[in-house]
């Protein structure tokens, strides 16, 4: 859990978020629309890893502080994450992308689709923990 949480909200959602503020965009509506789906692909990472890891046994006490992380948004719409000590109730690990019921939609009439993308999450999980 923790290597796949290193992996894709520090290494992939931190570069992909790098990316996205150093590319040169045609104009504020092409530089909108590519943060949206930006934002989206973070939103659907974020439900796929708090759906796989689900049915794992919570402790009652935590053995290590929590803290979350916060979307933020500048001026210039560039995209940031930071370290938020305020842990929201929703649970999320990244506060302020879409939760689950704004993807339901989606899901539902995309059902194949979300079955091939969490097949092939639990594989990309399974061999960064093999990797261990």
């Amino acid at each position: 859990m923790i290597i796949s949480e290193y992996f894709i909200f520090r290494l992939l959602i931190s570069n992909l978020i790098e990316s996205s503020n150093n590319m040169i965009y045609q104009n504020i509506n092409h530089k909108m629309q590519c943060k949206f789906i930006i934002l989206a692909i973070m939103g659907i990472l974020q439900i796929l890893y708090q759906d796989y890891f689900s049915e794992l046994k919570q402790l009652d006490q935590s053995s290590t502080e929590l803290f979350q992380r916060r979307i933020k948004i500048s001026k210039q719409q560039d995209i940031s994450i930071i370290i938020d000590d305020n842990i929201d109730q929703e649970e999320s690990l990244i506060f302020g992308l879409h939760s689950k019921k704004h993807f339901e939609n989606l899901m539902e009439k995309n059902q194949e689709w979300l079955q091939e993308i969490c097949l092939k999450f639990a594989r990309i999980l399974n061999n960064l923990h093999s990797i261990l």
